[in-house]
């Protein structure tokens, strides 16, 4: 049975949708571990996106340099509602919520 270089196996797969769910429990409670030591919704919000920026940025730049004019409108609007929103609005719900 060959082996596709583009394809991952199942056991990839199940590995790293395992870690993303540890990630992303994990994620909940040093967010209310941080907001609890004085840190506002808002920076841990802003500290989460820009560390992903950095990085995701070296995988990120050879697809930027292909970006037209015309896509950049859309990849923006994306980063600010579909990022800085969306966990923006979820760290605001961590530091209500108590857990």
């Amino acid at each position: 049975m060959g082996h596709d270089a583009g394809v991952i196996s199942l056991r990839t797969g199940y590995a790293l949708a395992l870690a993303a769910c540890a990630m992303f429990a994990l994620n909940g409670m040093l967010a209310r571990i941080a907001i609890d030591g004085g840190f506002s919704a808002i920076d841990v919000a802003a500290v989460r996106i820009q560390g992903a920026a950095l990085l995701l940025l070296p995988f990120a730049v050879p697809g930027l340099r292909r970006v037209r004019g015309t896509m950049l409108r859309p990849i923006l609007l994306y980063g600010v509602v579909g990022l800085v929103l969306s966990q923006g609005l979820y760290f605001q719900a961590v530091e209500r919520i108590d857990i």
